[in-house]
């Protein structure tokens, strides 16, 4: 009897055992097998369609000179973020040259750059430019430059909003009365627009008059500024004579500064566009440069290189225009130095 359940209790551990090894779930088979896929579910897409990934990202970026902090500024921010985002920068320095600029923005449309980032580039004297790489659908991003229609992303400062608020400034410091110089710049719409928002604001104070203006040249823009500054003075030698000097820019603006403090004129003061800390450490120890609309220079660059990336992936930006405006600084407010 004891032998007869010893049969039957090997016959049902045999059973068993030969169940479990026909049981084993199939994701183990699929452990132990490497070469084992998942059919696909549909055609690849071509690799030639696919979207560059941003380390094969080529960013062309030319500025039209580093003669002044904002250019020399958002020039290196331009091309750290690219290279931060993982991409290629293909950086030219046009050195003030149109001719040069103009050159160097069709020898990136030949070396066939994903994107072009133009810094301070009046896109009317570029449109050849412009139009072969419209050819070649690469993206262009005018940057402080103004508008065209073949530009695909305008990004710029308000500068007309920046404008008016230190020619609202000079007009309220001056009591609405009295007479200025201006210089200014034609070249470019940043410079354009300031000196169209003074006159929008000085229409409401008849009693201002601008009795110079002076067309700053560039590159040598500080020399120049300071030279022409020191025959104004001389001009108009007495006190009352001029109240104060609206600047197309900071840098232009400095050089009127140095030629009125040599020359011991306090009367009269300075203002100007840009943010340079050149500027703010003259307003901090109380000198002739009384106020200055702040580019958000870090802003406009950040902008700038994320819809290049977007822009080289396909992405259509929402607008064409984008504007960032920036703050008046005053002796008053005159950030801290970083």
């Amino acid at each position: 009897m004891l032998r007869k359940w010893i049969s039957v209790l090997l016959v049902v551990v045999l059973v068993l055992s030969l169940a479990g090894c026909s049981s084993q779930p199939a994701d183990k088979k699929g452990e132990s097998s490497p070469t084992s896929q998942a059919p696909a579910t549909g055609a690849e897409k071509p690799q030639g369609d696919t979207p560059k990934e941003g380390k094969d990202i080529k960013v062309g970026i030319v500025v039209n000179g580093q003669g002044n902090f904002f250019n020399t500024g958002i020039y290196q921010e331009s091309i750290r973020l690219v290279k931060e985002m993982g991409g290629t920068p293909v950086a030219l320095d046009s050195l003030g040259q149109r001719e040069k600029m103009l050159s160097d923005i069709e020898t990136l449309v030949q070396n066939n750059v994903d994107a072009i980032i133009v810094l301070l580039g009046d896109p009317t004297f570029l449109e050849p430019a412009l139009k072969k790489a419209k050819e070649k659908n690469i993206p262009w991003i005018s940057v402080a430059s103004g508008f065209h229609p073949l530009v695909d992303l305008q990004i710029d400062s308000n500068d007309w909003a920046m404008g008016a608020k230190v020619g609202a400034y000079l007009a309220a410091r001056m009591g609405g009365k009295g007479k200025i110089v201006e210089i200014y710049g034609d070249l470019i719409m940043p410079v354009r627009a300031r000196a169209e928002a003074l006159r929008a604001v000085l229409k409401e104070y008849p009693e201002i008059e601008i009795v110079e203006r002076h067309a700053y040249t560039w590159p040598g823009f500080l020399e120049d500024s300071r030279k022409w500054m020191e025959t104004i003075l001389q001009k108009y030698p007495n006190k009352g004579d001029i109240q104060a000097v609206f600047a197309a820019f900071d840098g232009a603006g400095m050089g009127a500064v140095q030629a009125i403090e040599a020359a011991g004129r306090n009367e009269i003061f300075v203002v100007g566009v840009d943010g340079d800390p050149v500027a703010y450490d003259n307003m901090k120890n109380k000198g002739a440069f009384a106020a200055t609309a702040a580019h958000d220079l870090n802003g406009m660059a950040a902008t700038a290189v994320e819809w290049a990336f977007k822009m080289a992936q396909g992405q259509k930006p929402p607008v064409k225009i984008m504007f960032i405006d920036g703050p008046l600084v005053t002796q008053e407010n005159v950030p801290p130095a970083k």
